[in-house]
C-alpha cells in the first residue's frame, strides 16, 4: 500500500492514534477478567465440593458410631479353669485361686484379654445393660473414678454380658459411652462364657484380683462405693514393687 492510500485510511479511521487506541482496546479486552456470572459460579462449585467433603466425614463418622453400637456380643475364649460359682453365704471358694484369661473384643473392635500380668492388681465388673442395679452402680464408679480415686497399678475391665434387643437399656455401648464410662470393656458372646468363668451370679458381679493373680475377693449386687474403694485400695497394696 502506498504512502497516500495509508494517509487515507488513516484519516477514514481517525489517524495513527485511533488505530493504535483500538489496537490497546482489543488487548485489554482479552486481559479482562472473567465476568462476574462466571467467578460467583466458580465460587459456587468450590463450595460445593467443600461441603460434599464435610457431609461426607460426617457420615463416615455417624457410620463408625452406629457400627460400635451395633457390636453387642464377641468371640470369647477362656484359658484356665473357671472360677466356681459364686454363693451369697458362707466362704467364697474362689478367693486364693488364679484369675482364668479371657480373650475377646470390646465394642470398639479391640481385642482385650483379662488375666494375670505379674505387673497389676485388677477389677473386673461385669454388667448387664438392661439391670437396674448395673445403672446405679456404673455412674457412681464413674465418679469415683472422675475423682482420681484408682491408685496406680490397678486395672479395671468391664465384662458387658446378657445383652437383649427385648430388655431395657440397648444396646450396652450406648449406654456405657452415655454414662461416659471411662474404662475398657469385653463384650460377652451370647452364651455368656467370659460371665461364667467369672462364677457370675448376679449382676453387677465384681472380682477383686490380687497383684499375683489371684482372687482376692467377689461381691454380687450393688456394692457401696465406700466399700468398692477399700477393696480396691486393699488390693493395690499387693502390686509387686516396681511393677
Amino acid at each position: 500500500m502506498g504512502k497516500s492510500s495509508q494517509r487515507k485510511r488513516e484519516r477514514r479511521e481517525g489517524g495513527t492514534d485511533t488505530v493504535q487506541a483500538k489496537a490497546a482496546a482489543a488487548a485489554a479486552a482479552q486481559r479482562r477478567p472473567l465476568p462476574v456470572f462466571w467467578t460467583v459460579l466458580a465460587l459456587i462449585a468450590v463450595a460445593g465440593i467443600a461441603a460434599a467433603v464435610v457431609t461426607s466425614t460426617k457420615r463416615d463418622t455417624a457410620g463408625e458410631k452406629a457400627a460400635a453400637a451395633a457390636r453387642v456380643f464377641s468371640a470369647v475364649e477362656v484359658t484356665g479353669a473357671n472360677l466356681p460359682n459364686h454363693v451369697a453365704t458362707g466362704t467364697d471358694a474362689a478367693v486364693g485361686t488364679p484369675l482364668p484369661s479371657i480373650s475377646g473384643t470390646g465394642f470398639d473392635d479391640v481385642k482385650r484379654t483379662i488375666g494375670a500380668d505379674g505387673t497389676s492388681a485388677q477389677v473386673i465388673i461385669v454388667v448387664a445393660h438392661w439391670c437396674p442395679h448395673c445403672r446405679r452402680e456404673v455412674p457412681r464408679i464413674t465418679e469415683w473414678a472422675k475423682a482420681g480415686k484408682l491408685p496406680a497399678g490397678v486395672q479395671v475391665t468391664t465384662i458387658a454380658t446378657a445383652s437383649s434387643k427385648s430388655q431395657a437399656n440397648y444396646p450396652p455401648a450406648a449406654w456405657l459411652a452415655a454414662e461416659k464410662w471411662p474404662f475398657d470393656t469385653l463384650a460377652d458372646d451370647e452364651a455368656g462364657t467370659a460371665s461364667d468363668a467369672l462364677g457370675t451370679d448376679g449382676f453387677p458381679f465384681i472380682v477383686f484380683v490380687n497383684g499375683d493373680g489371684t482372687v482376692a475377693k467377689r461381691t454380687s449386687g450393688e456394692l457401696p462405693i465406700d466399700e468398692f474403694n477399700a477393696n480396691v485400695q486393699a488390693i493395690a497394696k499387693t502390686v509387686p514393687v516396681g511393677a
